[in-house]
């Protein structure tokens, strides 16, 4: 069983970055909402603070889907690393050759 390494990062998915972006929106909406109460201290300073939060999250995650910068799950939720990715590549091109191959059989025999 691989050793898990201690110092990584948590798993950030493209379905993680996707809410971020949705939770930064939601606060760039909650500052436009309170745009009413800007004249009182605490309004201006949430506001601030939302814009400058909300901005990030959006600017950060768009950032890291287009450069991809996330890491893939499987369906249980484990992180699949770069090594495994080319292994199941190769099973898949296998894969398809078995299949070629069984076709070509069927063909054959009918």
């Amino acid at each position: 069983m691989p050793e898990k390494n201690q110092n990584r990062r948590p798993a950030t998915s493209q379905m993680n970055l996707l809410l971020r972006i949705v939770i930064g929106a939601y606060l760039l909406y909650i500052t436009y909402d309170m745009r009413d109460h800007f004249g009182e201290a605490a309004f201006t300073v949430a506001g601030i603070v939302f814009t400058v939060v909300g901005i990030w999250l959006i600017a950060n995650s768009l950032k890291r889907i287009f450069q991809g910068d996330y890491d893939l799950l499987d369906n249980q939720g484990n992180i699949i690393e770069p090594d495994d990715i080319a292994e199941l590549e190769a099973l898949d091109d296998d894969l398809d050759k078995l299949a070629d191959a069984v076709q070509q059989e069927e063909e054959s025999g009918l």
